[in-house]
């Protein structure tokens, strides 16, 4: 027999084959909470202390009040929906579309192998030299520039 307790505990109230029972789970609430009465198995409710309660309702009330204080412009709130929700659709897509190449026969390895030549390629051009590794090096900070400004700007 199985039993739904409290806020979805699911209880077990069969012995298992070869289980014996203790003097202290032979009479009275057993350490699943659950009473023997005449054969019916009762489920018996703990009782909480009543300083659990107020804290519980100090935590809930300091997370209304966050999300009051919580306040968005209309301009900015439409763009992060817009944006997020444009992420949300692409990353669904991208894993549509690589789950569907995976699927062709011989395209992962291949892949693998297109990953591996360019990886190799890209150690010989730029990683092998000192002077290509200078070059790197130049590309890169050109880069970081062009992205994030420059410090005189």
């Amino acid at each position: 027999m199985v039993l739904f307790h409290g806020l979805g505990t699911l209880r077990c109230s069969r012995k298992f084959p070869g289980e014996t029972v203790s003097e202290e789970t032979s009479t009275g609430v057993n350490e699943f909470g659950l009473e023997d009465r005449d054969g019916v198995v009762v489920a018996v409710e703990e009782k909480t202390s009543d300083s659990e309660a107020p804290q519980a309702e100090d935590d809930q009330t300091q997370a209304l009040e966050f999300l009051n204080d919580i306040k968005l412009d209309s301009d900015k709130t439409y763009s992060i929906l817009l944006y997020g929700s444009g992420a949300i659709v692409a990353l669904y897509l991208t894993s549509a579309i690589v789950s569907s190449l995976e699927a062709i026969p011989l395209f992962p390895k291949l892949m693998e192998v297109v990953g591996l030549g360019y990886t190799l390629w890209f150690t010989t051009r730029y990683l092998l030299f000192k002077r290509n590794r200078e070059e790197l090096k130049t590309k890169v900070s050109e880069i970081k520039k062009q992205v994030l400004g420059s410090d005189s700007e």
